[in-house]
């Protein structure tokens, strides 16, 4: 049985887990996850996630792990109704507890850029893994419009995004900011981009674009798309967005951007040896 997460009628359906792992059988080959992965992540996620809030939920304890913890819920679920073997339920369950790692930025604690080459080294992660957990963070000043054509860039973790992390960005399980405090960015997420990512997930899994296609084009051109989410005025908002901010420093630049996609390339394996 085939699992659909999105509570929508959605044009381009998510295809059947036997699909997608036939359709990229290689990159589910080397998606060997282990229950020894789960646990270096955890202690990875233990030395970065302390103290770190959840900026999308105004619940009163809302850390981050409430939400690192939905969204192993989503992968649990759907591994187990599709009959999902079980090195590729622990790489998922793995980059879902890592996968806010990016987005931080650097360490709370020493102010120190979070270094993708030190955490595969100190930890001992496959290389390909850390691709996929930066593919899922965030640049500073990046939009969704670049964020959503890098994350979709490879297969894991554009199946990591639709399968566990999206559906609790749509969730109403978080509760959410209050209107006053919410940017336009924010609305706009919420309202449109949140669908469109999901349908563009949809589609690199279900073969129908090629990963990497540019998020903003496959809204604006693609016939399967729902009129409103081709809304330009949202697409024009957050396409054009300055990738590199001066008061991050150098620091973080260096040590990330040679593993973050161009618009419209995916993530080269070889960037992170």
């Amino acid at each position: 049985m085939n699992v659909h997460l999105a509570p929508l009628d959605m044009s381009i359906p998510m295809p059947a887990y036997r699909d997608i792992a036939t359709r990229f059988a290689d990159d589910f080959a080397r998606a060997a996850g282990t229950p020894d992965m789960i646990g270096k992540m955890y202690e990875v996620a233990g030395k970065y996630y302390r103290g770190i809030k959840d900026k999308g939920d105004n619940s009163h304890d809302s850390t981050i792990w409430n939400h690192i913890h939905r969204t192993r819920d989503y992968i649990r679920i759907y591994c187990e109704a599709n009959d999902v073997p079980a090195e590729i339920h622990h790489y998922l369950d793995a980059l879902m507890i890592g996968h806010e790692l990016f987005d931080l930025k650097k360490d709370a604690r020493t102010q120190r850029a979070i270094n993708p080459e030190y955490i595969i080294k100190t930890w001992d992660l496959d290389r390909e893994f850390v691709a996929d957990l930066v593919a899922m963070g965030t640049l500073p000043g990046q939009g969704y419009i670049n964020y959503g054509t890098q994350v979709t860039s490879r297969v894991m973790s554009a199946f990591a995004k639709v399968v566990g992390d999206l559906p609790d960005h749509k969730s109403t399980i978080r509760l959410p900011v209050p209107e006053q405090n919410q940017s336009q960015r924010f609305r706009d997420k919420k309202d449109y981009l949140y669908d469109g990512l999901e349908l563009l997930s949809r589609a690199v899994l279900s073969g129908k674009v090629k990963p990497g296609t540019p998020f903003d084009e496959f809204l604006l051109y693609n016939a399967k798309v729902p009129q409103y989410l081709s809304n330009m005025d949202v697409i024009m908002r957050n396409t054009h967005d300055p990738i590199i901010k001066r008061n991050w420093g150098e620091q973080f630049m260096t040590s990330i951007m040679h593993l973050i996609p161009m618009r419209g390339m995916p993530v080269p394996a070889a960037a992170l040896r």
